[in-house]
């Protein structure tokens, strides 16, 4: 087992799943994973960075019990650490003399489709999902906005009142 260090995004996301960051770092990332399209793929990277590496068995046992309980936390981390596992089993499996034995291409073209298919869907949910996030980011926006309009509505409010009650009081001035 190798030690390879984590890099900086690898780290972010490992602490991101596992609930470690602080409330602020929590939200600044959210917030950046929201409007930065690279910040988005660098952590996307990281994610197969952090998969590719503890199914090849190359972090320390430390970094690999770190990852191990991120991983744990998503299930769509685990359905991609599942299919990592089954890609290095495969090709082991290819680079291993066959001694005679006969491959199943069928069973193995059905299983490569199956994760391919389930790899679409799970891409398709996360796209969903990120959708509803973008959505949700644009009424917290329209709803400061609604709130900044009706302070200012309430202040304009209380403007005219005053200037009403100024009329009043020299309107009751000139009457007398």
């Amino acid at each position: 087992m190798n030690s390879n260090p984590l890099s900086k995004q690898a780290q972010v996301l490992t602490q991101l799943l596992d609930d470690s960051l602080d409330e602020a770092e929590r939200t600044l990332v959210e917030k950046r994973l929201l409007s930065d399209d690279d910040y988005y793929e660098q952590l996307l990277a990281a994610e197969t960075e952090l998969i590719d590496g503890y199914t090849g068995g190359d972090f320390s046992s430390d970094q690999e019990l770190t990852i191990s309980h991120a991983i744990s936390l998503s299930s769509n981390l685990q359905d991609k650490a599942a299919f990592s596992e089954t890609i290095n089993q495969w090709v082991s499996n290819q680079q291993a003399p066959s001694g005679g034995k006969r491959r199943n291409w069928g069973a193995i073209f059905v299983a490569a489709a199956s994760i391919f298919l389930l790899s679409f869907l799970l891409i398709k949910q996360q796209r969903q999902i990120e959708q509803q996030y973008t959505q949700i980011a644009e009424f917290e926006k329209n709803y400061a906005a609604v709130l900044d309009k009706q302070r200012e509505t309430e202040q304009a409010l209380a403007r005219l009142e005053l200037l009403y009650s100024e009329l009043q009081k020299t309107a009751d001035v000139s009457e007398e």
